[in-house]
């Protein structure tokens, strides 16, 4: 038998998940989370560790950074400027076109009426941001791209 030495070809995940890590861990401590979002995320969480596929993967690591690194929502940050459960948003992907739609807990989710379920990796990436932060976007892939918030309304 002859062996090849590919030990070039090996991705180096490690490195990957550390900057990942970073990323998401930067994102999160500019984030305020309600109380009634915390819990909401943390039930989210709970799903995606036991279904362990690549999305839910990446949705375990976001909502983590989320709940371990997010300050609370209190009375030194009106909620009024945060993207909480129920907020109208306008926000853009990529600076490409805005994009409205309203930020819903998972059994609040109705697809036809341009909810945006916060058990997504969207969702849980807007959650707790405020109308002018940019932020990035983790896809299932472990790539980024970036989402900028316009908007909040409640």
């Amino acid at each position: 038998m002859i062996y090849s030495d590919q030990s070039a070809l090996v991705l180096d995940t490690n490195s990957n998940e550390k900057r990942e890590y970073e990323i998401l861990k930067a994102h999160s401590v500019v984030c305020r989370l309600s109380k009634a979002d915390k819990r909401a995320l943390a039930e989210y969480l709970e799903h995606a560790n036991h279904v362990g596929k690549s999305f839910y993967l990446a949705l375990s690591r976001l909502i983590s950074g989320k709940l371990h690194y997010a300050p609370d929502l209190d009375g030194t940050s009106p909620s009024h400027a945060t993207a909480t459960g129920g907020s109208q948003i306008t926000f853009a992907i990529d600076k490409l076109r805005t994009q409205k739609g309203r930020l819903v807990y998972h059994e609040d989710y109705n697809p036809r009426h341009d909810d945006i379920n916060m058990a997504s990796l969207l969702g849980s990436t807007l959650t707790g941001m405020k109308p002018g932060q940019t932020a990035p976007f983790l896809q299932a892939d472990g790539s980024f791209r970036e989402v900028h918030l316009i908007s909040v309304d409640h």
